[in-house]
């Protein structure tokens, strides 16, 4: 059994499966999609994941499952439409993604598609085209996603009379924390805060009962490519294309400590459920793990030929040859 298992995601094309056993980390799979790998979100069970693309397609996989299923197709009228990034909701019964379309909703059992938010308006506003990131609050009637112009767009859902049928999101709010692209968003554990990274190096903090920014940040030197907070909520993380990892105090954004050790820019970091480990994947082909919260550095290795975009960890799962619906 792993000691610590991790799936990543690259422009070489790939996703794979990394076990830490006995010290060493050891490739348990690739799986080849035939274009770029932008994202990951992992099932609440742990016993799925799901891979965005640059060729407009979500792939579902088993965890423990060598070979990919079909895929989910990003169905839009536009062709060639870039799938960005991804979210799996707590209860398990829809994906979110961010692509050329704004933000869709999908059923990860049979890949159809069950809701567009594309073109929605809020206060007079109306959200739409390419969005790079989305997220659900800790239960799954909150969905946040990053629009033009620096928005965000709040969803809410009702609720259904029954667990088979999929909520109907309508957006309740637009903030603005930010004049240009969003690239990383995440939401405090208690979902009252909302941390943003944006393109030129900004990072905010949002306080979502009070709709006012409670901390802000300019520290990074380059674009903050993605941004996570801890599950224990007093810390955030941003990985920035300046090749660091900044770590801040929560809400207020003070900063605490530069990790470095990537040598190009760090694309995608997250945090394990327990909130004692984070890891990271960089252009500069490498996945570092981090101990939290005295962030030292537990391990490293090189992931994949090309650079890394997103790395997740893999909790919860009974891992079973063959078990499991592949799409």
């Amino acid at each position: 059994m792993a000691e610590l298992t991790l799936i990543s995601a690259s422009n070489d094309n790939t996703c794979a499966r990394w076990d830490l056993q006995d010290g060493e980390w050891r490739r348990a799979y690739c799986h080849d999609t035939g274009d770029s790998v932008y994202g990951i979100a992992v099932s609440p069970d742990g016993q799925r994941f799901v891979a965005s693309g640059s060729d407009g397609h979500l792939r579902v996989w088993h965890v423990d499952q060598e070979q990919p299923g079909q895929g989910i197709p990003l169905r839009t009228d536009r062709m060639g439409q870039a799938a960005f990034g991804i979210a799996w909701s707590p209860c398990g019964r829809f994906i979110a993604s961010a692509s050329d379309a704004f933000v869709q909703l999908w059923n990860p059992d049979d890949g159809k598609p069950l809701q567009s938010l594309n073109d929605c308006q809020c206060d007079g506003q109306v959200l739409g085209g390419r969005s790079y990131v989305v997220v659900f609050g800790s239960s799954s009637d909150l969905l946040l996603a990053g629009a033009t112009r620096g928005r965000v767009g709040v969803f809410r859902a009702e609720a259904e009379e029954s667990d088979a049928v999929a909520p109907k999101f309508t957006c309740t709010a637009v903030i603005t924390p930010a004049e240009d692209t969003l690239y990383g968003i995440s939401l405090s554990p208690c979902g009252r805060y909302l941390v943003t990274g944006s393109s030129t190096n900004r990072l905010s903090c949002w306080d979502l009962q009070e709709s006012v920014t409670v901390g802000s940040c300019t520290k990074a030197t380059d674009w903050i490519r993605r941004v996570a907070i801890c599950p224990s909520g007093d810390l955030v993380v941003a990985a920035s294309a300046d090749s660091s990892i900044r770590v801040y105090e929560m809400p207020s954004l003070k900063l605490l400590r530069v990790l470095k050790y990537h040598t190009r820019a760090v694309w995608g970091v997250s945090f394990n459920e327990a909130g004692d480990m984070m890891c990271a994947g960089s252009w500069d082909k490498r996945v570092s793990i981090w101990s939290v919260p005295d962030f030292e550095l537990l391990h490293s290795y090189e992931a994949h030929s090309n650079c890394v975009y997103e790395v997740r960890f893999v909790e919860g799962m009974v891992l079973q040859k063959g078990a499991g619906k592949l799409m």
